[in-house]
């Protein structure tokens, strides 16, 4: 689907929610999903939490869906919400793993955020790839993801992240250094310890 025929069935199907049709809410659902997933579970890092974090998210963006008013596009509205349920539960979760020993607040699991990469790709480069990316902070996560993977420009990061277009090239600049530097690394070490 391209992008303009997305947002124009997005429009549709926000104009028939808001008069009552469910099944409307659910196409909404059912096209934004697993993006909304690929980009919490950067942040959460738990596969549980972040299936919980998108529930929330999708229920709140339909609780809000009569006050969006449609001056972005459904999708950069709503990943902000996702945005900013996923940091919410993320610092719960923090909160509560520092009361509880026996819950490891670091459980890698960014693997599944990034199953959106081309299918073509080799599995042992995208290993490679998943591997530096768990490496990165969750801001750093968060703009590649949104930005590359989701494919979503500046201003529509800009707006999910709520920052200014300048500071998001900023954060795009320094993740990509941060990603090259490390994955050079990774690949580095990987090599001298080839037999």
């Amino acid at each position: 689907m391209t992008s303009t025929k997305k947002i124009s069935q997005d429009q549709r199907d926000i104009r028939a929610v808001i008069q009552g049709d469910t099944h409307a809410y659910a196409q909404l659902v059912s096209r934004y999903q697993s993006m909304a997933y690929s980009l919490a579970i950067g942040i959460v890092g738990d596969a549980e939490d972040t299936e919980e974090v998108v529930q929330d998210a999708f229920i709140k963006a339909y609780k809000g869906l009569k006050k969006f008013r449609q001056d972005s596009t459904f999708s950069t509205w709503f990943y902000k919400i996702v945005y900013r349920t996923a940091l919410s539960a993320s610092s719960k979760r923090m909160r509560f793993s520092s009361i509880s020993a026996d819950r490891d607040p670091y459980t890698p699991s960014t693997k599944d955020a990034w199953s959106e990469i081309d299918m073509h790709e080799a599995s042992e480069q995208k290993e490679e790839v998943h591997q530096v990316l768990d490496t990165l902070s969750d801001k750093e996560r968060t703009v590649l993801t949104l930005y590359y993977l989701q494919e979503h420009n500046v201003a529509e990061v800009a707006e999910i992240l709520s920052a200014r277009t300048s500071v998001i090239k900023m954060w795009l600049y320094r993740a990509r250094a941060t990603f090259a530097k490390k994955y050079n690394e990774y690949y580095t070490s990987k090599v001298k310890s080839a037999p």
